[in-house]
């Protein structure tokens, strides 16, 4: 199923990439693929029939990051992407809004 970031998440994934690609090297694929892989999780909730909600939180292993996103027909929609360290609760204006 295609991942869909709406922009504002987008912004803040691809300031991420930049950060821990300048930072700490090496570690900019990890953060991307590590990112990018939980959305499907809900894929497997939905296959296994599992009780599921229209809006899903992941957190990252190794990572100070969160993910909020939706199943929609044909893709997911990734709607906020949020460092667990810095202003809590800003994300909610992109799922509010």
């Amino acid at each position: 199923m295609k991942l869909i970031f709406h922009p504002e998440p987008e912004v803040e994934y691809l300031e991420a990439i930049v950060y821990y690609n300048e930072k700490l090297k090496g570690s900019a694929a990890t953060f991307h693929w590590k990112l990018r892989l939980l959305p499907h999780r809900s894929l497997k909730c939905l296959i296994d029939g599992q009780a599921w909600m229209k809006m899903h939180r992941y957190l990252m292993h190794r990572f100070p990051y969160g993910l909020l996103s939706t199943i929609e027909d044909g893709y997911i929609l990734v709607v906020a992407v949020m460092h667990l360290r810095r202003q809590p609760g800003y994300w909610q204006d992109c799922i509010n809004g």
